[in-house]
């Protein structure tokens, strides 16, 4: 994450990548970028984590909305020893061998904030590499005064329009902002870490366009199919 970038203070008068002319550098670009990149070095210390907790709203491959969680557990489940997932309910079998699920139900968002946050408490031992909440910007705040003090990387995926005061203050106490793109981050942060969509091509395949068809054609686009 880190190779390749040089700090601010490094860039100062180098002159790369301009001969011949005096190259004036953008410091306060370069240090929002040395900034960003030391966040995301902090969440990701090693390139390996042994214990990862995950907190998001359900994990259940029916669900019209939710499903698509289903296969980020699976592609981080995949990358760690232990991955612990958070969530108000869970689908029954539905995670990986080294997954572990832990469902803490409520019907108030007040219930909901307090039974998260014995959850987590009681997932601290062994203490996690790191801590990441999806969408969620409530779980951040809870976990902050929970976390920072263990020094446990504290990391938000969060991609909407919205930027009410929940997710400034949650920008705030994260260690690291993650988002489609700059553009679908509601707050100006120099936290934010711009990684794109998690999607798996190969859930989709192709059709020969050569084979015979009849009757209407039609080509749907959208978020969810």
């Amino acid at each position: 994450c880190v190779r390749g970038w040089a700090r601010p203070s490094d860039l100062a008068g180098s002159g790369a990548g301009h001969s011949g002319s005096t190259f004036k550098p953008d410091t306060g670009k370069a240090r929002s970028v040395w900034h960003t990149i030391r966040a995301c070095g902090q969440f990701a210390s090693s390139l390996y984590m042994r214990k990862l907790i995950f907190a998001t709203q359900k994990l259940d491959s029916r669900d019209p909305i939710l499903a698509a969680t289903v296969q980020k557990v699976h592609a981080l489940a995949a990358r760690v020893d232990e991955l612990v997932v958070l969530c108000d309910s869970a689908e029954p079998g539905i995670a990986p061998a080294n997954v572990r699920v832990h469902e803490f139900g409520a019907t108030t968002q007040l219930s909901r904030g307090a039974r998260f946050a014995r959850a987590l408490a009681s997932e601290l031992r062994p203490l996690p590499d790191a801590f990441l909440a999806h969408m969620i910007p409530l779980y951040v705040v809870i976990a902050a005064p929970l976390l920072r003090p263990l020094r446990v990387p504290i990391g938000l995926w969060y991609s909407h329009p919205k930027g009410h005061p929940l997710v400034r203050l949650a920008a705030a106490e994260a260690t690291v902002v993650f988002s489609v793109d700059r553009s679908t981050f509601p707050l100006e942060s120099r936290k934010l870490v711009p990684i794109g969509h998690g999607i798996d091509v190969a859930e989709f395949s192709c059709r020969d366009e050569r084979e015979p068809h009849e009757g209407l054609r039609a080509l749907v686009l959208g978020r969810y199919s």
